[in-house]
């Protein structure tokens, strides 16, 4: 994405047909890498009506002329993924593929029905800094992690302000722009989604925090400036250092370093280690080659501590499953039928059954 960016920018000064196909590649590998490469398309967009104004002002060339480069990759970006998305339609309508949560309409006006931009400072916070989550393992105050997020929304906000006002909305701003809106409509984990656009919301924050010191510090600023970005760097490495010897911060993992944690039951804890017990449990009496149900969780775990495949309710139905696995308390345990089930083992918050008489 930053390759594209980059060659993209370089293509707005140097209209040649080298940099077109490097930038229209580059598209193609992004999109084709994860679905948010496709939003790299906006940047080509914003370069495209930039350079249609210029045209159009100029009078220099056609106007259809000066956009060519970006319409070349724009058709170069879309074109892989288009035959990639009818491949894949053709082999879910052949039944040679199961239909993903992505094809179904209803799985976007599932997730895009909350509009929340507290949520998503918060989540940005979190990416960035995790100082908030730090303070709420210690302190139990709404009211401190609130005061943390806001005056990171406003640093951020102002930030951008200031480097559009000093550099206009550039293409790779309108990208970014375009990621946090679908972001703001979609809080499943957006986390995966900021990787891409954090060296932007990073350089937002420092121009902000950069000229915010200026006008209140004028001799300090630039001491300011760096003393924070030095911080900033020593609370990650802190924070990275717990993460790897002393666990997460909700206590449901030891150290993710091996030296900390060399066997997988000195790494899970908690309701996730019962989880890979009672799978244990399931899979050593359950029959060879057969699925484990799973009732409350994903099934993958059963295909990671076990190796065998599984069966989701109320996704799929338990037919030929002889064996489940259901993490009690959860909404799904009290939907699903016990009657023809006996238990095998209750561990303290999952319990294995085994189809039977009860």
């Amino acid at each position: 994405s930053m390759a594209f960016l980059i060659t993209l920018q370089r293509l707005g000064s140097s209209r040649s047909m080298p940099w077109m196909f490097a930038a229209g590649a580059l598209l193609a590998l992004a999109s084709l890498t994860r679905f948010a490469g496709v939003f790299l398309g906006i940047a080509v967009l914003a370069q495209m009506w930039t350079q249609f104004r210029q045209a159009r002002v100029s009078s220099a060339a056609p106007w259809y002329r000066a956009i060519a480069p970006e319409i070349g990759v724009a058709m170069m970006g879309a074109i892989p993924w288009l035959l990639w998305k009818m491949r894949c339609s053709q082999a879910i309508a052949s039944g040679d593929a199961p239909t993903g949560a992505y094809d179904r309409a209803s799985h976007y006006l599932e997730r895009f029905s909350n509009i929340d931009p507290y949520a998503l400072f918060s989540t940005i916070e979190t990416t960035l800094f995790s100082l908030r989550r730090a303070v709420e393992t210690r302190v139990d105050s709404a009211i401190l992690s609130g005061i943390i997020v806001v005056l990171l929304m406003g640093l951020l906000v102002f930030g951008m302000v200031r480097q559009f006002r000093t550099h206009g909305v550039q293409p790779a701003d309108w990208y970014v722009l375009a990621m946090l809106a679908l972001l703001l409509g979609d809080l499943v984990k957006p986390e995966r989604y900021f990787l891409p656009i954090a060296p932007f919301l990073i350089g937002y924050i420092i121009l902000g925090l950069r000229d915010l010191s200026t006008m209140l510090y004028r001799e300090r600023s630039l001491l300011l400036v760096k003393g924070a970005i030095v911080m900033w760097a020593a609370w990650l490495i802190l924070l990275d250092g717990y993460l790897l010897f002393v666990g997460n911060s909700d206590s449901s993992r030891g150290g993710f370093s091996m030296l900390a944690s060399p066997h997988i039951e000195s790494y899970y804890r908690g309701r996730d280690l019962d989880l890979y017990h009672a799978i244990g449990l399931a899979d050593a009496q359950a029959p060879a080659g057969e699925e484990i149900g799973s009732v409350g969780f994903h099934g993958k775990y059963v295909m990671a501590f076990a190796g065998r495949g599984y069966a989701n309710f109320p996704e799929e139905e338990f037919v030929g499953v002889s064996y489940m696995v259901v993490r009690d308390g959860s909404e799904l345990s009290s939907q699903i039928d016990l009657k023809p089930w006996q238990i095998v083992e209750k561990l303290d918050s999952h319990t294995v059954y085994k189809r039977g008489t009860n």
